[in-house]
């Protein structure tokens, strides 16, 4: 999350920190770096100058907040970014039927929690292989007359990012 400030001249910066907005007023706002959901994943990429970018890795929906910059003075001055920056968190997700049998046709799904354009195109891999280049318009892959040589675990990214679903495993029975 890229971000700046700036400060009274004449005042020191003594603490920056990014905090989760707080609803309830006088409530005190606590560094997230001190919380432990956040300590190992938060790194703070700014300066105590005017830079005050951090980096959250390992994002998953439960980190979707508002979240707010902070910084206290020498002269025992605190100030609080608001509204701050909201996160939204979206996901791939891959819908199988969890078990066909052999000369089924099978329609896998990758849904997103997210407004997709008309043009967007998905990527299907299987066993983290990605299905001969296979590029679909829609958010389907059909599997017509399913083999034994088509079970394995499937998942999904569109085509021009770098998040790939978590894998779906779709086992083919023998007639």
């Amino acid at each position: 999350m890229s971000c700046t400030y700036t400060y009274p001249t004449g005042h020191q910066i003594k603490k920056v920190f990014w905090t989760k907005n707080i609803v309830r007023v006088g409530e005190e706002h606590p560094d997230l770096s001190d919380d432990t959901e956040y300590s190992q994943r938060l790194q703070y990429l700014g300066d105590k100058q005017q830079n005050c970018t951090i980096r959250l890795s390992h994002v998953t929906q439960k980190d979707e907040h508002m979240y707010c910059f902070r910084f206290i003075t020498d002269k025992t001055v605190k100030w609080l970014g608001h509204p701050g920056v909201t996160l939204t968190v979206t996901d791939l997700q891959v819908e199988s039927p969890e078990r066909v049998t052999e000369g089924d046709s099978v329609r896998l799904t990758c849904k997103s929690s997210c407004a997709l354009t008309d043009g967007a195109t998905f990527i299907w891999y299987r066993n983290s292989q990605p299905l001969t280049e296979r590029r679909d318009r829609n958010n389907q892959l059909l599997l017509q007359s399913v083999r034994r040589e088509d079970a394995g675990r499937y998942s999904c990214a569109l085509h021009g990012h770098t998040y790939i679903s978590p894998a779906a495993h779709l086992s083919v029975m023998c007639e």
